[in-house]
């Protein structure tokens, strides 16, 4: 969404670097990627580490200057960032509510990663004149959390790349194939898919792709072997948007069982690709897919097995589910939305209401000084 977002802005005349996270130590501070300039801060987990970001950001302060400063995601340390450099540099300040970051149903992550953030979240979030949410579902549990006046919050969406999807090949696998896209967390239900799938496959031929990594790789594998499907489901790790455009492209279907979701990218580039959806009744998914999917009900195994045998024995179901999919997925195309964003950037005014710091962030703050 960065990315992307930034590409378009850079395209209508706007200079744009992107702030984030070195997440990875091997990754360099300072990289080009598609004309675009990533600056990337060391993550600080305790206070000598705010020490570093203020050396960090006062390195790079000349060539990250900039009128309005968005903060995507709320995720710690970005609030206090945001709010620090707005001031810094008498910019406005705007925000953009993403999954995972705020407490959602069924998402324990989602729960640790609010606790052990929320104080660089909530002194400064009344202090950014606009914010928005990537769906309604993520306005409501925003909402819910108490910290402002619903009004302040607007639903924009999440974006694609639509140029792209004309020039993408299938993915080469020797036989058809069912795919699952997603981060292997507990909250994306790729377990429920696995169960579906050993009864799905007692009586069906495709193969079960899972591209994607993360903590619970382990234990899905330890399941796959249990249910005696070492021979039908593949393990492809993570893989570039390139490949798993590719691999949108050449899936039977693919399905998104998650326990709980904010929205879903991966919705609207499988519908732009062609490529019909079956998904839980969870979250914002339905804001991301509307008629254009098959439904189950959030957990239930056999509700997915369900949908996954109709959508394998009737052809005509999803071919249609393929072209009305296509057609709702240009609703989501950044020459589109790029127009919501840059008047939402256009709204904002200067607002520098913080209110009282805890001693912990008064101190985060300090140390960046």
């Amino acid at each position: 969404m960065v990315a992307e977002l930034g590409f378009y802005l850079k395209a209508r005349g706007h200079k744009v670097s992107i702030l984030t996270k070195r997440y990875n130590p091997s990754l360099p501070e300072k990289q080009k990627i598609n004309g675009l300039t990533v600056y990337r801060f060391p993550n600080p987990k305790n206070l000598s580490d705010y020490r570093q970001l203020g050396d960090f950001l006062n390195k790079h302060q000349t060539n990250l200057r900039a009128d309005v400063v968005h903060v995507v995601g709320l995720r710690r340390p970005l609030p206090l960032l945001g709010w620090y450099l707005s001031t810094k540099w008498d910019a406005k300040l705007v925000g953009t509510i993403c999954g995972g970051e705020i407490p959602l149903p069924k998402d324990h992550e989602s729960f640790k990663v609010w606790k052990s953030g929320k104080h660089t979240v909530q002194p400064f979030v009344k202090s950014f004149s606009n914010l928005s949410a990537c769906s309604m579902f993520l306005k409501k549990q925003f909402n819910a959390i108490g910290l402002l006046n619903s009004k302040k919050v607007v639903v924009i969406y999440a974006g694609i790349d639509c140029t792209k999807h004309n020039l993408v090949n299938t993915f080469a696998w020797p036989r058809r194939y069912i795919l699952s896209l997603r981060r292997l967390v507990h909250s994306k239900g790729v377990d429920i898919l696995i169960k579906a799938y050993a009864k799905y496959a007692l009586s069906h031929k495709e193969d079960l792709l899972i591209a994607g990594d993360g903590p619970e790789k382990k234990k899905l594998k330890l399941l796959v072997k249990n249910l005696n499907l070492h021979k039908r489901v593949f393990f492809l790790g993570d893989v570039s948007l390139g490949i798993s455009r590719k691999l949108l492209r050449g899936a039977f279907f693919t399905v998104v069982p998650s326990r709980s979701e904010g929205g879903g990218l991966v919705n609207i580039e499988a519908q732009a690709l062609g490529c019909p959806v079956i998904a839980s009744r969870s979250g914002g998914i339905r804001e991301y897919l509307n008629h254009n999917s098959l439904y189950f009900e959030n957990g239930n195994v056999s509700g997915l097995r369900s949908k996954m045998i109709q959508m394998a024995e009737n052809e005509g179901l999803r071919l249609k589910l393929s072209k009305t999919g296509k057609d709702f997925a240009l609703r989501f195309c950044w020459k589109e939305l790029i127009k919501e964003y840059l008047s939402f950037y256009q709204k904002a005014s200067k607002i520098r209401e913080s209110g009282d710091f805890p001693k912990l962030t008064q101190k985060m703050l300090e140390y960046l000084e």
